[in-house]
């Protein structure tokens, strides 16, 4: 789980984050979900940590697989993937 100011991002198993708002009448329905992960099982390929940029422009994004992704929050889109960037899970 993030924050930021009203955004609430919440990674999976599945190596998804789902965004949500604290705003009741507004839901986002979004999910940033990358292709890569689809090959990996599903043991490896968790969300493990989540930081908002100070902007609130993207996301970076750790999994258990040992990459980086670094999310554009308005597109749910990957602005740059780091493969293997660490043998075993990223964490905080």
């Amino acid at each position: 789980i993030a924050v930021f100011e009203d955004l609430i991002f919440a990674g999976n198993s599945i190596g998804e984050i789902k965004l949500f708002t604290c705003q009741k009448e507004y839901d986002l329905n979004k999910t940033f979900s990358l292709k890569e992960l689809e090959k990996l099982n599903e043991d490896v390929r968790s969300v493990s940590c989540m930081h908002p940029s100070p902007c609130g422009d993207y996301l970076l994004a750790g999994y258990s697989y040992g990459f980086v992704v670094v999310w554009e929050i308005a597109t749910t889109s990957p602005k740059k993937v780091i493969n293997n960037i660490h043998k075993s899970l990223i964490l905080d």
